[in-house]
């Protein structure tokens, strides 16, 4: 009896702790914020890549997904597929946030050493980003909402 309940418990603690786990792992969970937040600072060399509205940088063997942010995105900072680029900004496995990406004698600021993102409104809120509204933004992936102020 002590043998079935504890087989029991031990398959039902798998069983809710296992989703959990994927989920965490997932890579389209992977913000800019996060990468921020968590990051090493480092410097990398390579060749930008554009594909399906996102930008990579091909370094070393590796690919970095680069999450630039609402303006980033946007504008695309005068980047173009197959430059080379130096980018100096915040690393977690294979994301960068970048604090400046430098491609074809142009330099994008795009987050500050202080993790916070250069367009976020230099501290006033007016780019504000919240989790309770839906933007739809063909280059984010993240479904959070941007509202000015």
């Amino acid at each position: 009896m002590n043998k079935q309940i504890i087989t029991f418990l031990t398959a039902a603690l798998i069983f809710a702790v296992l989703p959990l786990t994927m989920a965490a792992a997932s890579p389209a969970d992977v913000v800019g914020r996060d990468v921020a937040d968590n990051g090493i600072e480092k410097t990398l060399s390579g060749t930008l890549k554009s594909e399906d509205g996102e930008w990579y940088l091909v370094s070393g063997g590796a690919t970095y997904e680069v999450h630039l942010g609402r303006i980033g995105n946007d504008l695309n900072g005068g980047l173009k597929d197959g430059n080379a680029a130096t980018i100096n900004g915040f690393v977690l496995d294979n994301h960068i946030a970048p604090i400046t990406v430098e491609s074809a004698g142009k330099t994008l600021a795009v987050w500050t050493k202080d993790r916070i993102p250069s367009w976020a409104g230099n501290g006033d809120r007016k780019n504000e980003v919240t989790g309770n509204e839906r933007f739809d933004r063909g280059s984010m992936n993240d479904n959070r909402g941007y509202r000015n102020r």
